[in-house]
């Protein structure tokens, strides 16, 4: 093989790979070689002396040595013929031992797998041999059925003209290069080789899909004609063109066993030989792995994230799932560009945003991560049924005793339950009195009734809360409404003024946690959620593992069952809600509004006067 490079471009040839000219005789295929081209006296050539199939096998010098005189016409011949020796290839002197030691014990096809067939091909020069070798092994096969299909194509000239010079008995005749015989024999359990592309991608890939007729032009002849054939021909043999693109076996071997394998030659003093057989890997790969101790050993570009890191995040996905937060592909993508922006990290990625390409790659490279169907959960809660209920306190259950953090569950102190709700700045009105049988009774309401504020409450199963988080919808928050917030209570923002991801991470890290610790709870912890998205990321996971917080998500749909929060805590503090915007306008004007700066002062004495340890 040489490589040359002119002007930064690289040109690889093939030693022994020659022009094809359709219909050219010799001095057309000299003529169209790179070293006819007036550019080939300022071409360097740089050559590769060193077959690597044999040198990482470990074989001797005997066959690169034969290649390279091959190639280059130095090996000894006689008249015009050479001797091959038995390390290239077995030599055999008739066709059905060919075909005998290819596929051996062809009589019963029907009981070889799909991959021994994948694994071999008889390689011909000549479409005609090859079709000869095909016919005889669709003979062969099955032997009690000698029955196989035979498809007549339908051939017509392109002209009406030429019909007269051109008869169906010479079109039918012809086999073009690329095209399916006029006669196409096929057989159950014969393998196909595909003509043409006509089902390789879209929504049917990897799929049974019907193949069609197809109407095919020969370019090669001095007469134009049509072929009206399935795109197929049987491929027990084939021709070196298309053996060149036929994919190769690619073993997958266990990483485990090729380290082990790769550590018993280094360190216990095994033979490569030996170690391979032990531990079941090709000794290729074992001699590649030792002379590449600390590279790369995968194909391919290296990967955005490191080894290590998408080791995590293949345990975050799968601990997240045994804890009720299944996670989807968008939750993958968005925690990887959060990850990435954080440490500012160069991507081929827009926007650090990982696409299709990286996701499916991430699959296949953990394998222990697979796409599944979830198990639906109607919207309606009132389809939740007390089975399902206690299967999931009984899922929790055992993953606390698989963990031995079953413990947790005799202290209510550590046990937690946290979400947000909403608070309106205008509260609905409270019955009022007026005249018997009236049936319209308005109120002017003081302020925008559709304004609402989101605060996060923490509670613990022995009555105690945690300090609160206020979320307003600012995306730069005034300082009278920050001077106006407790002490101790958290601030967020977001655009929309909801619970978001970057939200619920600093309520986590900045408020309850130090309450936590104020308080001198016994870590770890449980703290209940539910299944929000904002609960969702990598990072929110990893801080809730640094700090020993085991996040857990409620059964979906059931919050108004299973909630804490929402049967018990938060129907008396809407109630204290109403009652204390009631009582501020009293103290200020019926008619004032409240407003954001109002509302931490009026929430928190709302919270003295309802929260108890006892509700």
């Amino acid at each position: 093989m040489t490589e040359e490079r002119l002007n930064g471009l690289g040109l690889l040839g093939m030693l022994i790979e020659l022009s094809v000219i359709p219909k050219g005789t010799r001095a057309d295929v000299v003529h169209a070689c790179l070293k006819s081209s007036p550019i080939w006296n300022n071409v360097e050539k740089l050559y590769l002396r060193t077959n690597m199939r044999v040198y990482l096998c470990g074989g001797d010098d005997i066959f690169p040595a034969q290649l390279l005189k091959i190639g280059n016409g130095t090996l000894e011949n006689e008249n015009g013929y050479i001797s091959v020796n038995h390390t290239i290839g077995r030599v055999v002197n008739k066709v059905e031992e060919l075909i005998s030691t290819v596929y051996p014990d062809i009589f019963n096809l029907s009981n070889k797998s799909y991959q021994w067939l994948c694994e071999r091909a008889i390689i011909s020069p000549r479409n005609v041999t090859a079709g000869e070798i095909n016919n005889i092994i669709l003979l062969k096969f099955d032997g009690h059925s000698r029955e196989y299909t035979v498809i007549i194509s339908i051939d017509t000239v392109a002209s009406t003209d030429d019909a007269i010079h051109y008869p169906q008995e010479f079109l039918n005749s012809h086999s073009p290069s690329g095209f399916p015989p006029h006669k196409l024999k096929l057989k159950i359990g014969a393998p196909l080789t595909l003509l043409q592309a006509v089902v390789l991608i879209g929504p049917a890939k990897g799929e049974i899909a019907f193949i069609p007729r197809i109407p095919m032009i020969p370019s090669d002849l001095p007469f134009s004609f049509k072929r009206l054939q399935f795109p197929v021909k049987v491929s027990f043999a084939i021709t070196i063109n298309k053996a060149q693109v036929m994919p190769k076996k690619r073993e997958n071997f266990c990483q485990l066993n090729i380290t082990a394998a790769v550590n018993a030659v280094l360190n216990d003093g095994l033979s490569k030989k030996a170690a391979a057989k032990k531990f079941g890997i090709s000794r290729s790969i074992l001699q590649f792995r030792l002379k590449n101790l600390n590279g790369k050993t995968s194909c391919g570009p290296a990967t955005v994230l490191s080894d290590k890191e998408e080791e995590l995040l293949q345990t975050w996905i799968i601990e997240s799932c045994k804890k009720g937060f299944p996670r989807r592909k968008e939750d993958l993508q968005m925690s990887v560009k959060q990850f990435l922006d954080i440490n500012n990290r160069h991507t081929p990625f827009k926007n650090n945003m990982p696409g299709n390409g990286w996701y499916r790659a991430f699959m296949q490279r953990h394998p222990l991560i697979s796409i599944r169907t979830s198990e639906h959960v109607t919207t309606a809660s009132a389809c939740v049924s007390e089975k399902d209920i206690k299967k999931w306190f009984s899922d929790i259950h055992q993953y606390l005793v698989d963990e031995k953090l079953d413990d947790i569950l005799q202290d209510p102190t550590r046990l937690f339950n946290g979400d947000e709700t909403g608070f309106s700045l205008c509260p609905k009105t409270k019955s009022i009195l007026a005249p018997k049988g009236a049936k319209d009774i308005y109120e002017v309401a003081v302020g925008n009734a559709k304004e609402n504020l989101t605060v996060m409450f923490t509670f613990n199963a022995a009555g105690d809360m945690c300090h609160p988080m206020v979320i307003y919808n600012y995306q730069r928050i005034p300082q009278d409404i920050v001077n106006s917030v407790p002490p101790n209570w958290g601030i967020g923002h977001s655009e929309s003024g909801w619970m978001k991801s970057e939200v619920f991470y600093e309520f986590i890290a900045n408020i309850f946690y130090p309450f936590v610790v104020e308080k001198g709870i016994k870590f770890p912890i449980i703290l209940f959620v539910d299944g929000h998205k904002s609960h969702l990321t990598y990072q929110l996971s990893e801080l809730c593992t640094s700090l020993n917080i085991i996040l857990i998500a409620l059964y979906p749909n059931s919050t108004r069952i299973l909630q804490p929060a929402d049967v018990a805590a938060f129907r008396p503090l809407k109630s204290g809600w109403k009652k204390g915007v009631f009582e501020w306008r009293k103290d200020n004007n019926l008619s004032t509004a409240v407003t954001k700066k109002d509302f931490a002062p009026i929430l928190k004495k709302v919270i003295d006067e309802t929260v108890k340890q006892k509700l």
